[in-house]
This record gives C-alpha cells, structure tokens and sequence, in this order.
C-alpha cells in the first residue's frame, strides 16, 4: 500500500462506532473520540486560473479572522497561507507575501470568486497501543455544501479519512489494510471539493476563453462553421452578466473577445451560409462591439494610468489626480450605460436570435456554395488567400506609410490570426502555433501602435474637457501633456519595431511554413 499523507474513502452508510470498535480490538483499543468543525469556502477566478496553476484556493475560518490556504494538487508541493481580516477578492487586495504573489502571477487582474462553501463536523478516533502510543489516527467526516451564488445544498457521503499520525510505516500500512477490508472501503475517487462542485453542477476548468475544438478535415464545412459559431457564444453568454455587474474587467475583455471574433468567423464564413440571413446578425454584433468599447477603453485606461503616473517626474505625479478622478467618474457613468444595454431587450434578443440560427438547419437550397463542401478545402483557401495578403500589405508598408497603412495590416492579421485559432484542429499542432505565434507578435506590435495613438487623442480631448469645465488647473495640464508624450515616445518604438517583427512574419522558413500549411 502507499504510504500519503491521507487516505481518503468513501463511508458506508452502516458503519457504527461499535463497528469500528470491533476492528479495533486485537489492534489495540480506540481512545476517546475529538470532534473539529470547519468552514471552508473555495474560491477561483472566473476561468479558473488558480486550478490551471495547480491548485485550489480556499478561505478557512468565520470571521473575524480569516486564512486564505493554497491546497497544491501535487501533495509533494507545500501549502501556502495568509492570514486576512475579511474573505479575499482581488489578488492586489491581498497582504505582502508569497501567496499573494502566486496568485497575481496566475490571476492577474480577475477577482477571486467563492466558489462552493464546505461546513464539516469531524470525529476524530486514535487507535492505540499497549503502551498507550498512537497506532494510527482517521476521522470520520460529515459535510454539506452550499451554493454561495445560489440555493443549492445539500449533504455528501460521508467519509473517513486516515490522518497523518505516530506508529511504524509497515505497522501502519497493516492497520490500513485492515479498515478497508473489515469495513469494506471504497476510496475516494475525486476530493470533497469537486465532489460538491458537482453536486451543483460544476467542475474545474467548465469555462474558458480559449477555442479549443477538435474538428475533422472532412467534416461538411456548414457543420464545422456552426460549431465555431455555437462556441463563441457560449463564451459571449458565459460573460454577459458579469461584464454588466462588473465583477472584473476581463468580463468585458472576453465578451467583446468573442465578440470580434464572431463578426470576422461571419466575414471570412460568408460563403457558407445565405446573406440575407446573415446580414442582421453582422449588425447585430457590430452594435455589441459598438457598446461595450467606452467601457473598454477606460479599463484599459485606468489599468495603465497607475504605471504611466509611476513614469512621470515626481513633481508631475501630484497633478495627475484630477485625472485620476475624471477617468472613475467617466468608467462609472459609461459602465451604468453598459449595464442598461446588456440587461436590455436588444442584448437579450440579439443572442436569442443567434442560438435560433445556429440550431435551425437550414434547406440545403438556402446554403452558400461552400457549405457540403469538407470544412478543411473551404479553409484553407481562405487562410492561404489571407496570409498572402498580409505579407502584400506588410512588404508595401515603408517609412512614410500613413498610420492607416498599419492599422488596415492589424485588422488582416487579426483575421488571419482567428481563422487559425478556429481551425487549428485541422493542421499539425507544432506548426500551426508556431504560425499563430508570429501573427500574435505581429498583432501586438502593430496593437501597440494603434492604441498608444489613441490613448493620446482621448487624453487631449479629455484635458481640453476639463479645462472647460474647470477641473484642471495649468499644472494638471502640464502632465498630461507628459502623459501625451510618453505615450508618442511609445509609440515611434513600436513603428522603429515594425520591420524586424514584420521581417520575422515573412522570413523564408515562416513563409514556408504557411505554404506547406494552407497550400499554394
């Protein structure tokens, strides 16, 4: 048997103390039993980041003290525990240590969210020796789960878990032995955790970003599109309440993530499905794109405006605060218009309309020419005819190229880039990523340059704003005039960067790659 920290196993329901006594007896004798009770709530990001980096994160106590505990799922991995005065939220919110560290590094900026609460009473029973000395330790326990965002609960099996006690290994190993035998164990297959979890419907890693389908080559291309599509709005659904309670920023980020990504799989899928069908609906998620960019914008904004403050002479900093303060007052406004639109009968239309397309068959009269066709052939046209127009559009970009040369590249890339996620399923793994990869680099030197322009015209327009209306005084003025700046500065880097980045999108072996890939 293996020897672990703890076994933990599934309870019958007719095992009695007078059961276990009889076990016991010719072991030793069982002591006098202690009894612990726990509260435990288990939280994770909304996508589960704390999961994806190997753990679970649970916040143990009743107030007024608090300890939040990383539980490693690698036993060999030692916990992590902090002592809080209130149950956590941000991971930026949380006291100096190394916990809090672990957690922004695989957090972010997403807010801590409880997941399941766990309310445990535990017998604890000692078998002991002649001598008195501890042989072995298990607890019998019993818990019932909550839905701390809804009504559910309930009790779970009971368990028994062997503790981590005193006696010789093989001696321990024997009594072990015996408890399973004698009272006919079942051990645990899933923790306590995801057992609750279940028991209301969840299970870690039930939500992600990230499109990961795994389609065939010869799958009909109809099919395969509404696959994409169906994915992409269940992420859009999964974010739409949350973007409109702003629990965190990355609500708003995923949801309109989703939704650009549905507007270009509708222009680049066009041939599959009827215009006439699809033109509402091209309307419908430029209205979404439309809405939730102020929003956006200002968190963006403001996550940056802490970092490019800290870049400022010390003697400017002070100045910024009015700033500070018009940038809150502008998100909180633009986010109650947000939640007017999200909560209202267009939102709700809009993605109900959409789920009637994508589970309605159409006649197969009513399909575009490229529907029955295999989803791979219809694809890799399209990806070939993309790659070769960014590497057109990139080569013609020179030294005096408008900045509306970089961006027309950027929204090709970004089709370019999406139409591979959607279909990686399709081509080898290694160079497939390797391809996205570059796209990315190049996406994000050219992102840079884009938004640092914009980022300065919205601080120009926003200081004459509140130089009208008398919210900046001339020293306000003059930082962020340095704010406009810097971010100028920024940007001539990232168009002195271009032509490497782009250099390394077009190098022969890149190009190469994408050949062998898509064809031509």
């Amino acid at each position: 048997m293996r020897e672990s920290e703890s076994d933990d196993y599934l309870l019958p329901a007719d095992v009695s103390l007078a059961r276990l006594e009889t076990w016991v007896r010719g072991q030793g004798r069982l002591a006098p039993s202690s009894t612990e009770s726990t509260r435990r709530i288990h939280y994770d990001t909304f996508d589960w980041a704390v999961h994806g980096d190997g753990a679970m994160l649970a916040c143990q106590g009743r107030g007024p003290r608090w300890h939040l505990i990383r539980l490693p799922l690698d036993p060999r991995e030692r916990q992590l525990v902090l002592e809080l005065d209130a149950p956590p939220d941000f991971p930026a919110h949380l006291p100096a240590g190394a916990l809090r560290e672990r957690l922004l590094g695989c957090c972010g900026g997403r807010r801590l969210l409880p997941l399941i609460q766990l309310d445990t009473r535990a017998e604890i029973h000692r078998v002991l020796g002649d001598d008195d000395h501890t042989l072995l330790r298990f607890a019998i326990e019993r818990t019932r789960y909550r839905d701390p965002n809804g009504a559910a609960a309930g009790a779970l099996a009971p368990r028994l878990r062997v503790l981590p006690g005193q006696g010789a290994r093989r001696q321990r190993e024997r009594l072990i032995d015996g408890l399973e035998r004698t009272l006919a164990l079942r051990p645990a297959r899933v923790s306590v955790v995801v057992e609750a979890l279940a028991a209301i419907g969840r299970y870690p890693g039930d939500y992600s970003s990230k499109l990961d389908l795994d389609i065939a080559p010869e799958t009909r291309a109809e099919e395969a599109a509404r696959a994409v599509l169906r994915e992409l709005l269940g992420t859009l659904e999964a974010n739409v309440e949350g973007a409109r309670e702003a629990i965190d920023p990355e609500f708003l980020h995923d949801l309109r993530v989703a939704t650009r990504r549905t507007r270009s799989a509708l222009g680049q899928l066009g041939a599959i499905f009827p215009e006439t069908r699809l033109r509402p609906f091209r309307e419908g998620f430029a209205w979404l794109q439309r809405v939730t960019g102020p929003v956006r914008d200002l968190d963006v904004q403001l996550e940056q405006f802490a970092h490019q403050r800290a870049g400022l002479p010390e003697a400017l900093r002070g100045a910024l605060d009015p700033l500070g303060e018009r940038l809150h007052a502008d998100h909180a406004a633009a986010q109650r218009a947000l939640a007017d639109e999200l909560g209202g009968e267009t939102c709700a239309r809009l993605l109900a309309d959409w789920h009637d397309f994508l589970d309605t068959p159409l006649a197969p009269e009513a399909l575009g020419p490229a529907a029955r066709r295999p989803v791979k052939t219809v694809v890799a046209a399209r990806l070939r005819r993309l790659a070769r127009q960014v590497l057109r559009e990139g080569a013609a970009i020179g030294a005096d190229s408008p900045p509306e040369a970089l961006h027309a590249l950027r929204k090709r890339c970004k089709k370019l880039r999406y139409m591979m996620e959607f279909f990686h399923s399709l081509y080898p793994r290694r160079e497939i990523r390797k391809s996205i990869r570059q796209t990315k680099d190049l996406l994000d030197n050219l992102g840079g340059f884009q938004d640092r322009a914009v980022q300065a015209e919205r601080l120009r327009l926003l200081a004459r704003r509140m130089f009208e209306a008398g919210e900046a005084d001339s020293d306000t003025l003059l930082a962020i005039g340095a704010l406009v700046g810097q971010l100028l500065a920024q940007q001539r880097d990232d168009r002195a960067a271009f032509d490497e980045v782009f250099g390394a999108f077009r190098a022969k072996s890149s190009r190469a790659r994408l050949k062998a890939l898509f064809g031509g």
